[in-house]
């Protein structure tokens, strides 16, 4: 069973801009946590080379009925970004859990090696009891035997699993890929005079026919999710499914894919929870806060269903209270033992929650693992002192905190 104490983060409008990854963890982390009786099917659409161009987006010119409703009566997330803004290393940071810079898989075709420790995340599910299968790219800069795939081709499907087993489904819809950008003679079905041409790119009849071809093809991605979405109707498990929607990185317009700008890195992503899963998305709603609109999980809130404070907040109006000393004590016990290793345990980044009348501390920002550095592969004493590092920054922000925030708190 995955730890979710290394994958909790609130999906906030600001943490969304983090990356995809975290809200594909938070609701694994979260369906394997549930009964052994009690688990979901997840099914997950991801269209290639795909921006937020859709209609439920705001785009007035894109047709995307599907996602459109899917949106409507899910979870739209309206900063979600990509690690990378080309297929190989986004989809390594999503299958591994790890920033690709992180483990070398950063480059194409890089294809290096993970440690026997790391696995897959459909090497989870699997253990978990699902039945896994990807229709059908895989297109990773890692070498990895045991992918944790019970199926993995152009014919995969959940349709195969044993009776009464929950599945994980991937369906990869290829059609939105670059290469069918441009390729001629097409006809679109959009009035090339109707594109609003982004002031980066040349305002002639090339680049029109290119933007309205484009949006001729997230269209055909939207139906093909359509189709899975009425394959999953028929037979009767709508009900019984999470679904997913979701681009692997930013359009394949010139400027945008290859390119690590927001054009390259921002896609859609939409969530669906059928009612009798909600209580596994730990969703609340949108609300408003000091930043703008955003979408809160449990994590932010507190033992009377108020938006938790943050430590910073906490330490602001209350001062080092010896309540918050006892958290402070047994959060940092929980770091050591865990060797979460997190780059900014910063009281801003850490909310309050209850156990009771017990003040509990939880990080809101970074993902932690063992293999976050290299040299924590290596042996556990460097994981220790990295820990305690980060420990002694704490520390040391909190009393600068306290104390007017003068000079340099590192």
């Amino acid at each position: 069973m995955i730890d979710t104490k290394e994958i909790e983060v609130v999906l906030t409008r600001n943490a969304m801009t983090k990356k995809i990854l975290l809200a594909c963890l938070w609701v694994t982390g979260s369906v394997l946590n549930a009964s052994a009786a009690d688990h979901p099917h997840i099914l997950w659409l991801t269209s290639e080379d795909h921006g937020p161009e859709m209609g439920c987006y705001g785009d007035a010119l894109a047709v995307t009925p599907n996602v459109d409703g899917l949106a409507r009566k899910g979870m739209l997330f309206d900063l979600a970004w990509s690690c990378a803004p080309v297929c190989a290393p986004a989809r390594t940071c999503i299958i591994t859990g790890m920033y690709p810079p992180s483990i070398g898989g950063q480059h194409m075709r890089s294809m290096v090696s993970l440690p026997d420790e790391m696995q897959f995340y459909p090497w989870y599910l699997k253990k978990a009891g699902y039945y896994t299968s990807n229709n059908s790219k895989q297109d990773y800069n890692v070498n990895k035997m045991e992918q944790g795939w019970d199926a993995s081709s152009k014919k995969a499907h959940y349709r195969d699993r044993a009776e009464d087993q929950p599945f994980f489904a991937v369906f990869n819809v290829t059609v939105s890929h670059e290469s069918k950008i441009r390729k001629r003679p097409h006809a679109p079905t959009l009035d090339p005079a109707k594109i609003r041409v982004p002031a980066y790119h040349p305002d002639n009849a090339e680049s029109r026919q290119d933007w309205a071809q484009y949006y001729d093809i997230v269209s055909q991605a939207d139906a093909m999710a359509g189709q899975r979405l009425a394959e999953l109707a028929r037979a009767g498990l709508t009900d019984d499914t999470i679904v997913f929607y979701y681009g692997d990185h930013g359009s394949g317009m010139a400027r945008s894919k290859r390119w690590p700008y927001n054009s390259g890195l921002s896609v859609p992503m939409v969530v669906y929870f059928p009612e009798k899963w909600k209580h596994l998305a730990k969703w609340y709603g949108m609300v408003k806060t000091s930043i703008g609109p955003a979408s809160e999980t449990e994590l932010i809130r507190d033992n009377q269903n108020n938006i938790a404070s943050t430590l910073e907040a906490y330490l602001f109006s209350y001062g080092m209270t010896d309540e918050i000393k006892i958290a402070l004590d047994e959060f940092e016990s929980w770091l050591r033992s865990s060797l979460i290793l997190t780059k900014n345990i910063i009281p801003h980044n850490v909310v309050l929650g209850y156990e009771g009348e017990k003040i509990v501390l939880k990080i809101i920002d970074g993902l932690g693992s063992k293999s976050y550095l290299p040299l924590t592969q290596v042996s556990d004493l460097f994981a220790k002192k990295y820990v305690e590092r980060r420990i002694e920054l704490m520390r040391s922000r909190i009393n600068w905190d306290l104390t007017g925030r003068q000079g340099d708190w590192k």
